[in-house]
């Protein structure tokens, strides 16, 4: 944690008062960093709540198949072993795949790559309902990690 400077020297360094955290907008004449604050300020809200959304999701996508097992179970036969099979599928490719997502996000832009993976996502997420065994069971949880 950092103590913040004091007003005068933020006024020295800046000349109008920006915090350090602007430090990379020092470029802008104060009009252009007032209006770009603004819009920060009215964005922000809205981005942020999107993103927890998402996360929130993200969250009961990642533990349907915990949830599932005690159905799948009667429907399957998905023994615990498969299931830990299954689930340690799932992170592996969940794992492995973080570095190229991350690699393709910067090629393609945030925004791009965003709706990308969610319809990537969806379509996976899907195929549980089409899951008649344990193969597809285990096909279907790696695929779901990869994306």
């Amino acid at each position: 944690w950092r103590k913040p400077l004091p007003k005068s020297t933020v006024a020295q360094v800046y000349g109008d008062g920006r915090s350090v955290s602007h430090a990379h907008m020092k470029h802008l004449n104060s009009m252009q960093f007032t209006a770009l604050k603004s819009a920060e300020r009215k964005l922000l809200p809205r981005v942020l709540l999107l993103n927890i959304a998402l996360m929130f999701v993200n969250y009961l996508d990642r533990t349907n198949l915990a949830f599932a097992s005690v159905q799948l179970n009667k429907d399957i036969g998905l023994d615990p072993a498969s299931y830990g099979l299954g689930a340690g599928l799932f992170f592996a490719a969940y794992a492995s795949m973080q570095v190229p997502a991350n690699m393709m996000m910067s090629k393609l832009g945030g925004p791009m790559w965003l709706g990308t993976i969610a319809l990537a996502w969806s379509a996976v997420a899907a195929c549980f309902s089409l899951i008649r065994n344990i193969t597809d069971c285990l096909f279907v949880a790696c695929a779901v990690g990869a994306v």
